[in-house]
Parts: structure tokens; sequence; C-alpha cells
């Protein structure tokens, strides 16, 4: 069975949910399991991300994680618009359970 997330690089510490995922579904290469339903495409917190540490995705800082974010959690993040990273700027919320 192919796994149900895509880690980009070693050091993130979010992973990318290959198709939809249900609350509770257990994503073992992770040792989490899905805390709330996780769309096709969204990030999870693999490991406790306290408020305002970074945030990694392909290797790189995404931004700073403006509340905690318990490993399992799908999270999302505001665009800038340009593409251009602006490291002042908070980009990340906490995303709340349906």
């Amino acid at each position: 069975m192919p796994a149900l997330t895509i880690r980009l690089h070693p050091s993130d510490n979010v992973v990318v949910a290959r198709l939809d995922l249900l609350p509770g579904t257990e994503l073992p290469e992770e040792r989490i399991a899905a805390l709330g339903p996780v769309p096709s495409g969204h990030k999870i917190a693999t490991a406790p991300i306290a408020q305002g540490d970074p945030v990694r995705k392909y290797g790189q800082i995404l931004g700073f994680a403006t509340e905690g974010d318990p490993a399992g959690r799908a999270c999302s993040h505001a665009q800038s618009g340009d593409g251009r990273f602006r490291p002042r700027l908070r980009v990340l919320r906490r995303c709340e359970a349906d």
C-alpha cells in the first residue's frame, strides 16, 4: 500500500496528504494519526509545533506558527501573492477540525 502522505525533505516538520484523510486515519510512516479531516494536498504537522516555531516544508521555513499545533493537525498558510518569502510575516494559522 502506498504511503498516505509525502515528506518532501527529511528536515520538514510537516507532510502533505496524498488524498483526503478522515479523522483518526493512522499514518504509520510518521507514527501519528490525523486529528481531524485533512484534504488532499494539505499539510499535516508530524510533531508538535509550538507557537513561534518555524514550519518547514521543502527543507525551507514557510513561516512561523501563530499558535501551537499538535502532531496530526492539518495546517494551512496564507499566500503572499507573489511567491516571495517574507521572513518577518507569520503566515501559518491554526486549523480547526470540523
